[in-house]
Parts: structure tokens; sequence; C-alpha cells
């Protein structure tokens, strides 16, 4: 039993985790508004977990569907579903020392609140990105990393 609730409060101290709920910014474009929900830090791997929300600026909603048209995976987003979207969370990795990312999970939503589809990328699987300076996801790790 304390082998178990040692195990426990060690897999508890290696992730630290900070309230945010953050409005960060609205693309240069003016169609998407990026809030910051919450920012997980995980010491073992040095890296955070950011979970963001992206939602249309305000009188935007099909340009950003639009938008989301051009990006999304096809072959798991449809068509039908992408003109239902009025926004999307993503769970964004980011390595702070090393200044690269990984979207490990996105999930769209309907005007609702309702899931419409949930991606998630497997750790083994997901490739790590370097940040593009100027880029909403530049402006999300200066953020988190506090850089």
């Amino acid at each position: 039993m304390k082998n178990v609730l040692f195990a426990a409060l060690l897999s508890l101290a290696s992730y630290g985790a900070m309230a945010q709920n953050y409005y960060l910014t609205t693309s240069k474009d003016g169609i998407e508004e990026v809030y910051i929900m919450s920012i997980t830090t995980n010491r073992t791997t040095n890296t955070l977990v950011v979970f963001d929300r992206i939602k249309p600026a305000e009188g935007r909603l099909q340009d950003f569907r639009h938008l989301l048209a051009t990006t999304v995976d096809k072959e798991r987003v449809s068509k039908e579903e992408v003109e239902k979207i009025a926004y999307y969370r993503r769970k964004v990795q980011y390595n702070c020392a090393t200044k690269i990312y990984r979207i490990m999970e996105i999930s769209y939503y309907d005007l609702n609140g309702k899931v419409l589809e949930k991606v998630e990328n497997n750790e083994k699987d997901t490739e790590w990105h370097r940040i593009a300076p100027a880029s909403l996801i530049d402006l999300e790790f200066k953020k988190a990393c506090n850089k």
C-alpha cells in the first residue's frame, strides 16, 4: 500500500498546473481568436502542455470555416462537419528549451458545444516542429514559456 501511495505522489509531483483562461490574440488576418485555457508543466520531460481554444473573431464565422476547410485533415473531418464547426480546442505540447511544439489533440465543436470530431495523436507517432517566428503558435509559446 505504501508503494502505491508513494508512486501516486511521485507522479503528481512531476506535474504542475496553472489555470489560465487568458485571451491571447486575434490572428493577423482577423479571422481567429486564441485563448489559453490551461497550462500544465511536466517536470519529468521538461515540457508544457497547453490547452487552448480557437474561435472565430466576431462576425467572421464563415471566413473561419473556410479557413478550416483548407487546413483540416480531410480523412478525419468531413466537409459537412467543417460547415458546423463553431470553435476548436487543442492540446499543444511545447519544449521551452528547444523551442519546438507538437499538437497532441484537436476537438472540434458546434455552436452548442457538442463535440463534432476529436483527433488524438500518439506521442510516438507525432513529430515535433520548429516554431515559426511571429505566428500564433509563437505568441502562445512565448506566453506559456515566459519568453
